[in-house]
C-alpha cells in the first residue's frame, strides 16, 4: 500500500483560511519516494491571510497571485492526483506531521467545497507522524530526547514540533523553512530515523488502543493514559490522565470519553467540558485499564457523576454533538452537508464556473428544492458552499453580497468558532502598519500586499 506524505502551507491557523502551497510525495512500503505532486493556490477573493502565517511561511502574495492556480482548479488537480494513487480498487494512506488536526481538515475542506469526495469510499486512510513520535516517546522514555517548549518554558508539556524533533535527531542544522515539499521530505526522514533508532515499525503502529474489547458506559471501566508531560526535572513523569468511556458507535471506532482528571481539577465547570470525542482514525489515544488501589477512587468518582451525566441524555454520538453549539461558518462543519449531495454540488459549481450567468437560474432552483425538503439543513449547507464559490469566482458578484460575508467574518467576527483572539479589521490594520514601521525590509515586503488586501476589504465593508 503506497504512502502519500504531504504538507500544506495555509493562510491561517483557522479553518476559514485556505491552502496556499501543497506537496505530496508518494513512497513505497520502504519509504522510498516514487513520485511527487506540488503546487500553489492563488488567494480567493474573500480571503485575508493572517500576517502571522505569512511571516512564518514566507509566501509573497504578489507572486502567489500571479503564479498560483485558482483554488477550484487546484482542488480538481489534487483530487485527480490522489485518485491515480488510490486507484479504482486499491488503498493508500495520507501521512503528515500534525496533519490529522490541521492539514487533513484543510485538505478535506478544499475538496468538499468544490464537490470532490475526499474519502474515496474509505480507501484513503490517514496517519499522523506526530502520533508515532509520541508513541515512541512513551514506549522508550529513557532513550527519547525530551525537550522543553522554548516558547513556554514553564509548561509541563514537552515539545513535539517537527523542527525540534528534527534537530534532536540531527536531521536539521538550520531553521525549518516551512516550505511544503521540504517539510514532507523532513517528515519522511524523521519516520526512518524513529524506526532505526527505536526499532519500532511505522507500518505496524496503531494510534488508537484501549485494552478493552468493547466500549460501554460503565463507571467501573477506568482507563489510564500515559502522560507526556514532565515536572521541573525533565525525567520526572507527570501523572497520567484518567478516563471512563461514555458512548461509542457500532464499530467502536468513534467514542466519547469522560476525562475524570479534568473533572477533578474543574469540579464547578459544566460536565460537558470534561467530555472528549475521539475518532480512532484521527486521534492519538492509547490507554489501558487502571488496576490497583487507585481504581476504587476513580471508579467511585465516575459513579458519583452518573446523575449529572444522565441529565445530559447522551445515548448516541449525535446526542453528544447536539450539546455543542455550532452557530459557525459552514467551513467548520463542512462534512455535515452529507455526501449524498456532493455530486450535486460539483454539478452546480461547474456550471457556475463555466457559465457564470447560470447563478441566477440555479440559486432559485436550489432554494426551491430546500423548501420542498422542509428546509433540510443539509440543503442549506449546499447553498452556502455554492454561494461561497459565487463570491470568490463570479466575475461580478454583487457588492451587497460580498458585504454580507466580509462584514461578519472580518469586521464583526460573528462567523468564527473561537472569538477569544478576534480583533476587528481596523485594529489589525493599525497594528500591522505599526509593525511594518520597524520591521526588516524582508518582512515589510511580505506584509505590504497583505495590508493592501486588508485595506481594500475594510473599504468594501464600510460602504
Amino acid at each position: 500500500m503506497p504512502y502519500i506524505f504531504y504538507d500544506t502551507e495555509t493562510s491561517s491557523r483557522d479553518l476559514l483560511g485556505q491552502i496556499l502551497t501543497y506537496a505530496f510525495v508518494v513512497t513505497d512500503d520502504h519509504l522510498q519516494p516514487i513520485k511527487e505532486f506540488t503546487g500553489s493556490i492563488a488567494l480567493n477573493r474573500t480571503q485575508l491571510p493572517e500576517p502571522e502565517a505569512i511571516l512564518v511561511n514566507r509566501i509573497n502574495l504578489d507572486t502567489l497571485q500571479s503564479t498560483g492556480q485558482p483554488e477550484h482548479q487546484a482542488a480538481e488537480a489534487i483530487y485527480q492526483f490522489l485518485n491515480t494513487v488510490v486507484g479504482p480498487q486499491g488503498t493508500a494512506t495520507l501521512v503528515g506531521f500534525n496533519s490529522n488536526r490541521f492539514d487533513l481538515q484543510f485538505l478535506r475542506n478544499l475538496l468538499i467545497r468544490y464537490g470532490w469526495n475526499p474519502y474515496f469510499s474509505g480507501r484513503l486512510k490517514n496517519i499522523d507522524v506526530l502520533h508515532f513520535a509520541q508513541y515512541v516517546a512513551m514506549k522508550h522514555p529513557d532513550l527519547f530526547p525530551w525537550q522543553r517548549d522554548e516558547s513556554d518554558p514553564q509548561s509541563p508539556f514537552l515539545t513535539f514540533k517537527l523542527e525540534r524533533l528534527a534537530e534532536a535527531f540531527e536531521l536539521l542544522d538550520t531553521p525549518q523553512t516551512h516550505d511544503a515539499k521540504e517539510d514532507v521530505l523532513l517528515t519522511i526522514d524523521l519516520v526512518r530515523t524513529l524506526q532505526d533508532v527505536f526499532g519500532e515499525s511505522f507500518t505496524a503502529f496503531v494510534p488508537f488502543e484501549l485494552g478493552i474489547s468493547k466500549i460501554n458506559q460503565d463507571p467501573t471501566v477506568i482507563l489510564t493514559q500515559p502522560g507526556i508531560a514532565r515536572g521541573e526535572d525533565i525525567d520526572d513523569l507527570v501523572a497520567d490522565t484518567i478516563w471512563t468511556p461514555i458512548i461509542a458507535d457500532r464499530n467502536q471506532k468513534n467514542a466519547v470519553f469522560l476525562n475524570l482528571t479534568h473533572r477533578a481539577k474543574n469540579p464547578e465547570a459544566p460536565l460537558v467540558e470534561s467530555l472528549k470525542y475521539i475518532n480512532a482514525n484521527k486521534h492519538f489515544f492509547r490507554a489501558t485499564p487502571l488496576t490497583g488501589p487507585d481504581h476504587a477512587l476513580w471508579s467511585q468518582m465516575a459513579k458519583d457523576l452518573q446523575d449529572e451525566l444522565n441529565a445530559l441524555n447522551i445515548k448516541t454520538l449525535a446526542d453528544y454533538f447536539a450539546l455543542i453549539p455550532k452557530e459557525w461558518d459552514i467551513e467548520y462543519q463542512i462534512h455535515e452537508m452529507g455526501f449524498e449531495r456532493i455530486d450535486q454540488l460539483r454539478y452546480v459549481v461547474r456550471r457556475l464556473l463555466d457559465h457564470p450567468q447560470t447563478y441566477a437560474e440555479d440559486l432559485p432552483t436550489l432554494l426551491a428544492h430546500r423548501r420542498q425538503n422542509q428546509n433540510d439543513p443539509k440543503d442549506t449547507y449546499l447553498i452556502q458552499l455554492y454561494n461561497r464559490v459565487y463570491l470568490n469566482f463570479h466575475p461580478n458578484p454583487r457588492p451587497e453580497d460580498l458585504r454580507k460575508y466580509l462584514g461578519p467574518r472580518y469586521a464583526a467576527g460573528t462567523m468564527l468558532r473561537d472569538t477569544t483572539e478576534f480583533r476587528p479589521l481596523s485594529e489589525r490594520i493599525q497594528h500591522w502598519a505599526a509593525y511594518c514601521e520597524t520591521a526588516s525590509p524582508e518582512d515589510q515586503a511580505l506584509l505590504a500586499p497583505v495590508l493592501r488586501r486588508y485595506e481594500a476589504v475594510a473599504q468594501q465593508t464600510s460602504c
